[in-house]
Parts: structure tokens; sequence; C-alpha cells
């Protein structure tokens, strides 16, 4: 007999049962410790964990939003803003194209997205400012639980304990704060991917009117915000011909209704914006280039960085899609293979971007919700630890680094810093170390990813 505390390998026709019984995942009386066997113990920790969070969301953004008078402007205002200059027959890059000469043009607060969403977001800017804020915070919270639910859905039958988890992580995910405070697209484009993920899984077994859902959500997506193209490339990649038709309708949909103002979008401000900054919040790795050849770029908002940012990014980008596609060569026999192909694609694109601001992370739920519930069925720790560890530095500890920068930076140093870009060594030292923290985490998810689509497991789906 084993010792007390030791564990013992089912054998094959056994485990395939138990898998089976357990939607595939492994049971919790395999845990080598007898005292974490406890279903008890797990509901304590998650409610220790989730309470508290939960609480301050509720407050944050269901209850505040109603009770609260909305503050200066946020990226509502900017849309509307632009929605209303459509209207009138005004050019929504009016702005933009006045002052993008003198700062970062991402940090104007001028209209830089195509003119579509401001196109169809007209009635929306007729309404009073705080009826529409009002409506928005609602619809945000909609579109984060379409997002969960497309998700857990897509990964198959997933335990209780298991999904309370990946909420808990969700609400305390900080970028997702920084949207719903800021009430930024980021999540409506989260739910699309999601609803994209959920037909994608299937492996095109659910019929041609989901397989169109499933394009339309890409192809829309795409249109929104065009970092999200590498999920369309992976449609045409995989010659999945059946959503091919459903992302031309999404696209044409949104890019056709701001047809007058697409093509000075597409000439004129779409080339600026992707010319990446070495600006402290752009969280893209190739920013590092940036901060590094222009010292002055991680304090100041103008930008004094050339074309190395971008030039970089390109670099990189040939880098990771030739390693993507090598590992992904292989292609998908199961639902579980499916959803890692599609996490691995949606964190491979802030790996390679020239821009990454840090409220666009939020987009990185996905993959590390897959790669959470993935690991976590397979006991495998490595592949748990790497998704916990880029939710912390791409949340909490972003955060921390903010709250730190504010801190540590101001009076002289400030001043120092924006002028020269170097403030006091051990300052500037420590918060250009810190500022790497996002694209860290960033790279991490990525390589777990892979290493998750590649790896032979004993525990599969």
């Amino acid at each position: 007999a084993p010792r007390s505390g030791a564990t013992t390998r089912a054998p094959a026709g056994q485990a395939a049962s138990i898998r089976s019984a357990t939607g595939g995942e492994p049971p919790l009386t395999q845990l080598r410790t007898p005292a974490l066997r406890d279903p008890r113990l797990h509901w304590t920790v998650l409610l220790g964990l989730g309470i508290p969070g939960l609480l301050a969301y509720f407050y944050a953004f269901v209850v505040a939003p109603f009770t609260t008078v909305s503050g200066g402007r946020n990226d509502l205002d900017v849309y509307l803003r632009a929605s209303l200059d459509i209207g009138a027959g005004r050019d929504p890059y009016a702005d933009f194209a006045a002052v993008s000469r003198h700062v970062d043009p991402t940090l104007t607060g001028g209209y830089i997205y195509p003119p579509g969403l401001a196109w169809y977001l007209q009635p929306l800017a007729t309404l009073p400012r705080p009826a529409a804020h009002a409506l928005v915070a609602v619809l945000l919270q909609l579109l984060l639980l379409v997002s969960l639910a497309g998700i857990l859905r897509a990964l198959g039958p997933v335990s209780g304990r298991l999904a309370a988890l990946t909420g808990i992580l969700t609400i305390s995910f900080f970028p997702l704060w920084q949207n719903l405070a800021y009430q930024q697209v980021n999540l409506l484009l989260l739910a699309l991917s999601s609803t994209w993920l959920l037909v994608w899984a299937a492996g095109g077994r659910t019929g041609r009117l989901s397989e169109g859902l499933g394009g339309m959500s890409a192809g829309a997506a795409v249109a929104v915000k065009l970092i999200q193209a590498p999920s369309l490339g992976l449609v045409l990649w995989r010659r999945r011909w059946s959503m091919v038709p459903g992302a031309a309708i999404g696209m044409g949909l949104l890019l056709l209704a701001g047809l007058p103002w697409l093509g000075e979008y597409l000439t004129r401000v779409l080339p600026r914006v992707g010319q990446g900054t070495g600006w402290v919040l752009n969280q893209a790795p190739s920013a590092l280039t940036g901060r590094v050849l222009h010292p002055v770029s991680f304090y100041r908002t103008t930008p004094d960085t050339g074309p190395e940012v971008a030039i970089t990014a390109a670099v990189v980008a040939i880098a990771v899609i030739g390693l993507s596609i090598r590992v992904l060569g292989r292609r998908p026999t199961s639902r579980r293979d499916r959803c890692l192909e599609v996490a691995v694609v949606v964190a491979a694109t802030p790996v390679f971007l020239p821009l990454s601001w840090d409220t666009h992370l939020v987009l990185l739920l996905l993959p590390m919700m897959v790669l959470a519930v993935d690991s976590a069925r397979r006991l495998d720790v490595p592949g748990l630890v790497a998704a916990i560890l880029a939710w912390a530095v791409i949340g909490p500890l972003h955060l921390a680094y903010l709250l730190m920068f504010g801190h540590l930076l101001q009076g002289s140093d400030l001043t120092l810093a924006l002028s020269t870009g170097h403030p006091s060594p051990p300052v500037d030292l420590l918060l250009r170390v810190g500022a790497e923290l996002g694209p860290l985490g960033i790279v991490v998810l990525w390589l777990a990813c892979l290493r998750a689509y590649s790896a032979s497991y004993a525990w599969s789906s």
C-alpha cells in the first residue's frame, strides 16, 4: 500500500472514465496534500478573495455611475464628439490634424479610430451626457458578461470553482477597471473576440448560421480596431471559408458606414498612430527601443522618437509570426487545441505591435482565461504560474507601478525628467525597469500559450 499522503497514478482506462465524468478535469483527489482536497476549503478561499473585490467592483462600476456626476472627459466623449461631427458633415479627424504635429497623436484627445464606429454612435450622441454615460456603463457590463460566458462556454464544461476563480481574476484585472472608468471600446472587441472563439472552438460543426456569426464578429472587431487583424489571418490560414462571407459583412457594415472619411483615416491617421512611442504607458515590447535610443521619450508625450519603434516592431513581428506559424503548423484536433490556437493568436498581437496602451491589454483576458483553465485542468503548474504571472504584472503590479511613478516623480525630479529625460539616477533606473513589467507579462503569456499548444500532456480534453 502506498505511504500516507503519497499519490498513485490511475490506469489509462480508469483515467479516461474519470475525465469523462469530470468534464475533462483531473479530480481534485489527485492533489498531493490531503488537506487541499476539501471543497469547503476551496470555496472558503475563493469567497475570501472574491467578496472584497466584488464589493469594490460593484460600487465603482454598478453603483457609482448612477449616483455620482461624471467628471472630466473620457474616451466615450471623444467618440460622441466625432459622432456629432459626422452628423453635421464635419471632419471627425479635425482635432487630430490640428495637434498631431506637436504631441503624440494618440494622446491628443482627438478621434483616431475608423469612422464607422462614430457613425453608428450618432443616436447616442443626441442624448444628454449623463444619460449617455449611464447607458454605456450598463452596456459595458453586458459586454463583459458576454465575454466571460463566451470564453467559458468555448472551453467546454468548467467546474464551478474554476469558473469562480476566473471570474475573480477578471473583476480584479486592472486594465478592465481602466476600460470601465474611461468607457473605452475595448470591451466590445473582447466580446466580439469571445463570440468568434466560441464558434471557432466548435470546429465548423454548428452550421452555416453560427459560422457566419463567428466570421461577422471577427470582421467587425477588425473594422473597429485593426489590432484584431490576426484573427482574420487565422481564418484564412486554416481555410475556414464558411466564416469569410460573415467576416466580409462585418467589416463592410462598419467600414462603409463612414466611407467619406475612410480614405483620410487610412492615409493620414493610421500611419501616424502606427509609428509607436516611447511613452511610459506604451506596453509594446518594441517601445523599449524608443525608450533606450531616446530617453526623453519615456517621460514626454511628444513624439521624440523616429521610426525606430515601428522598425523594431516589424522585425519582432516577423519572428513572432514565424514562430507562431511553426508551432501552429500542427492542425488542431480537439476543442482544447482550437481554443489554444486562438489564445496564441490573440496573445501574440501586442508582442509585435508598435503601440499597445495598458488599456488595450484587457483583450489579453481571453488568452489568460484559456491558458489558466487548461493548465488547471491538467494540473500543469508551469502553465498556471505563467498565466497568474502575466495577470499579476499586467494588472495589480502595473497599478502599483503607476502609483509609485506618481509618488516618486514630482517637483524638481519631474521638471528635470521632462526637460532632459533623466531625473535623479536612482529614480530614473527604478521607473525605467518597472515600466518593462507589462511587456514582460505580454511575452510570458504568448510563450506560455505556445507551450500549451505544442506540448503533449497526459490530461487532454
